[in-house]
Order: structure tokens, then C-alpha cells, then sequence
């Protein structure tokens, strides 16, 4: 949908970042495992957007990536992300952030990578 033309006219715009190959899941049942432990063959890092939040584990599509890809030959090392959430554009800068994050990353699991927590009240961040 609109995220992977967003992420697409990133990719474009922030060519000197270095090659990106986009994946676009299109259906989440039956769950395309072995379609899409082909797609991430060879690759080292990936990195899954999420638009929507599960409360208490994070985001919807990272686990079910992360359980499909287990079991591959050499998975890549995972990174679960959700941006735009409540319907919010993504800009193209979100493109850079995203691997700017993954290079300085800690061992969690997921994060909300364009929150401003300026505008969310102090208890909830």
C-alpha cells in the first residue's frame, strides 16, 4: 500500500545510503514461511514496519516474521518497528531513521520509531 511507496521513494532519495531491497507481505494467512525465507536469503538485516500495535507484545506482523524465519539456514538478525500509527503519514526521513536505528539498536524486541514523546503525558512514555 502506501508504506511501500513512501519507502520506496525513500529508498530512491537516500540512494546513498546503500542498497535496500523492500519485501511486501501480501497475505498474512496462510502465512507465506517459505516464500518468504527465499525473499530474505542472503541477507543480514531486516527490518519490519508494523502500522498497528498488538498491547502487551508489540507489533502484529514481527513475531509471525520472526517464527517463520527461525528455522532458516541463516536468518537475518531481525529489527520490529510500527510508525504511522493512528493513520500518521510517513515521511521519507523516516526511511534514514529507520537504519540509523537499526546500526545503534539495543537488544529490544520492537520499538515505536517516529513517537514524539514531547506530546505524550510523562507516565505513558
Amino acid at each position: 500500500g502506501s508504506v511501500m511507496g513512501t519507502l520506496s521513494d525513500a529508498r530512491d532519495h537516500f540512494a546513498e545510503l546503500g542498497p535496500v531491497k523492500l519485501i511486501k507481505l501480501r497475505s498474512m494467512r496462510p502465512f507465506p514461511v517459505e516464500a518468504l525465507k527465499g525473499e530474505c536469503d542472503g541477507l543480514s538485516e531486516l527490518i519490519v514496519l508494523e502500522r498497528a500495535l498488538s498491547p502487551g507484545g508489540g507489533g502484529i506482523i514481527g513475531p509471525e516474521v520472526r517464527a517463520a524465519l527461525s528455522e532458516a539456514q541463516s536468518p537475518p538478525r531481525i529489527h520490529n518497528f510500527a510508525a504511522g500509527l493512528g493513520g500518521r503519514d510517513m515521511p521519507l526521513e523516516i526511511f534514514p531513521k529507520l537504519l540509523e536505528a537499526i546500526r545503534a539498536r539495543d537488544a529490544t524486541r520492537f520499538a515505536i520509531i517516529d513517537v514524539d514523546t514531547a506530546k505524550i503525558a510523562a507516565e505513558d512514555c
